[in-house]
């Protein structure tokens, strides 16, 4: 079992932002309300996950206890292994996503971006490769609920 970084900061922190939505004034700067507000509900969420991550590390150590027990059924042994394999599974997956919770956010996050994407030298294939290269991105920030907005194009510049 992995360890991970002291949860403890983060706790605290939680506990600061829960005191500052509890306080009369709180909405008087919505700007700042609204970043409170996203900053408790994603340390809300790392700590779910952690305590998550904590009961299923309490699991697996019970179920390792089964395993070692002598007078247990070999039937219950395998069940308990079986188990242990997919509690592992799972506590990887959450190692993954509690350690990338406990990154500070970047600021750029919440930015827009401008991509251009031009054909250049090349002829015919040029030209496929970047409106393929547009499709690519257009796919991709439609699964991510992003918003396009094409800016311009030419026909010779799509591949059209």
């Amino acid at each position: 079992m992995s360890r991970l970084p002291a949860i403890e900061p983060f706790k605290r922190k939680f506990q600061e932002l829960d005191r500052q939505l509890l306080s009369p004034d709180f909405f008087s700067d919505r700007r700042k309300a609204a970043e409170v507000a996203r900053e408790h509900q994603k340390l809300s969420s790392l700590l779910e996950k952690y305590r998550t991550y904590d009961k299923i590390g309490s699991d697996i150590k019970n179920n390792q206890l089964l395993i070692d027990d002598s007078s247990i059924d070999t039937q219950l042994k395998e069940l308990a292994m079986e188990d242990n394999q997919l509690l592992e599974v799972k506590l990887e997956e959450l190692t993954n996503e509690i350690l990338i919770g406990m990154l500070p956010p970047d600021e750029n996050n919440t930015r827009n971006i401008i991509i251009e994407i031009r054909a250049g030298t090349g002829g015919d294939e040029a030209s496929l490769f970047a409106a393929d290269l547009f499709r690519m991105y257009s796919m991709y920030a439609e699964r991510t609920n992003w918003k396009i907005e094409l800016m311009g194009s030419s026909p010779s510049e799509c591949g059209g």
